[in-house]
């Protein structure tokens, strides 16, 4: 008994609760006056970063639990600094992995139940992570992300890039340079880089550094400014007026046609030899964000409709293990290759053209999950199995 209670006096020293009131504890109370926002957030990433609406992350916690020996709790936790910025448990000591293998409940460990699983938890990246942000560090370290980079205001003040109007009832807000002026900030939050050991990951914001690139991540991943009605309800008499804003679709490969828009391709033909040059026209990496994504390009050949054979160019990276196993980035001893096409970077391949070849086809596809990975990681959904389309083009030779 005296064993047992000391393991809770480690467990519960350590334990955060944040204290959310319940009108502003999900998005769907959100909804109501900005309908077409919660409309777009729920096609993005954003909405579905969390273990019960994620089966890529759900999976990638139970592997690195299996590899590592941590509790899927412990990891969720820890990850939920970005995934579930709000999420009212921070930290959990290892005493709670002890208690939670022996089968000891408390009234204390329903409640750390109730915390990792409550409906702010498992609303994603929601309207309240974002905007209910009130400042954010200007130099954070790699170690410093998510919630640690940022200090969240009162419940009921949503930051934004406009001034209070007086037409708002439900909450307060607070004009901030972030959500304009210095947008890319609040990306960066959670999406400049990571690193763990030594090995470098999720550096999209570390790539568009890299260049000195002017773009806004919302050009692309939201929208160019569009006059529209942010909350098109009446407040007694007052009427809604019509603002500069951006839709809140944070455009991925599953919910838009993004990355059409990310390559350019120039085929050529010289002594026997299809020339491709492939250029990068984004700030960052392709593929980006999280390492298992790969870029496929696939030229086959043809004798007018008699199919000859295929070659196939992957872009993406390899993390390995200490023994030199493939892995993932979060547990892997070092990156053993890299072959993204850097920001803005123009790069060749040169592909020797059988004999006999009168046509070749260039198709240029974007995986959420790397071939390779799936069978480590048992994914089973057809989101991350399928193909994306980037490029599809027939090249008479």
């Amino acid at each position: 008994m005296i064993r047992v209670f000391v393991v809770f006096i480690l467990i519960f020293s350590q334990m955060i609760y944040a204290k959310i009131p319940e009108r502003f504890s999900s998005s769907k109370y959100c909804v109501g006056c900005h309908a077409q926002q919660g409309k777009d957030w729920k096609s993005t990433w954003h909405s579905r970063s969390n273990i019960k609406t994620n089966p890529l992350y759900k999976k990638t916690l139970e592997y690195i639990s299996s590899m590592t020996y941590k509790s899927v709790d412990d990891l969720n936790v820890n990850c939920g600094q970005c995934h579930s910025p709000k999420m009212g448990v921070k930290k959990l000591d290892y005493s709670y992995a002890i208690s939670q293998a022996f089968g000891i409940k408390t009234k204390e460990t329903e409640k750390i139940h109730k915390e990792i699983d409550n409906e702010t938890a498992n609303d994603g990246i929601s309207c309240i992570i974002c905007h209910n942000i009130a400042d954010i560090k200007k130099t954070h370290h790699l170690d410093e992300r998510g919630f640690e980079a940022v200090t969240f205001g009162p419940s009921d003040v949503m930051s934004g890039p406009f001034k209070e109007s007086h037409r708002t009832t439900y909450h307060k807000m607070a004009q901030k340079s972030f959500f304009r002026e210095d947008v890319n900030t609040l990306c960066k939050v959670c999406h400049a880089g990571y690193k763990e050991k030594g090995v470098y990951f999720y550096t999209t914001g570390l790539e568009y550094d890299s260049v000195k690139s002017d773009q806004k991540c919302v050009d692309c991943h939201m929208s160019q400014h569009e006059k529209s009605i942010i909350a098109p309800i009446v407040t007694g008499k007052v009427k809604a007026i019509e603002r500069e804003t951006r839709r809140h679709l944070f455009k991925g490969a599953r919910n838009s046609d993004i990355l059409k828009s990310a390559l350019k391709l120039q085929s050529s033909k010289n002594n026997g030899t299809l020339v491709l040059d492939l250029e990068n026209i984004t700030p960052h990496k392709l593929p980006t964000g999280f390492t298992g994504r790969e870029i496929v390009i696939e030229v086959s050949f043809f004798q007018k409709s008699k199919y000859i054979n295929t070659l196939t160019k992957r872009i993406s990276t390899l993390y390995v293990d200490k023994h030199g196993d493939e892995t993932l980035a979060y547990i892997a001893a070092k990156m053993d290759s890299d072959t993204r096409l850097s920001p803005y970077e123009k790069r060749t391949y040169k592909l020797k053209i059988p004999a006999g070849t009168t046509q070749a086809e260039v198709a240029i596809w974007y995986r959420l999950v790397k071939k390779s990975l799936v069978p480590l990681l048992n994914i089973k959904d057809p989101i991350f199995l399928k193909k994306y389309p980037i490029l599809n083009i027939n090249i008479a030779l």
